[in-house]
């Protein structure tokens, strides 16, 4: 079979490979959530760490943010 690959790519075949990687997704403008802001699920509570040191919400127990520094 003749080789169809253009001339002009460096490897053969370069421009039917695919790649197992994927190119970097857009960044997040979302602020992240700090205590004392609103809670995203119910809009009634206010975001606040726990004494796990999860940011959630009181009224409804949804978690907004998980991590400690030890």
């Amino acid at each position: 079979m003749k080789n169809t690959a253009s001339t002009q790519n460096t490897h053969p075949g370069q421009a039917d490979r695919s790649f197992w990687w994927r190119a970097k997704p857009d960044t997040c403008a979302a602020p992240a959530p700090r205590p004392g802001d609103r809670c995203l699920q119910c809009a009634s509570g206010i975001l606040a760490y726990n004494e796990q040191f999860i940011l959630a919400c009181p009224h409804c127990g949804a978690v907004a943010e998980v991590g400690a520094f030890t």
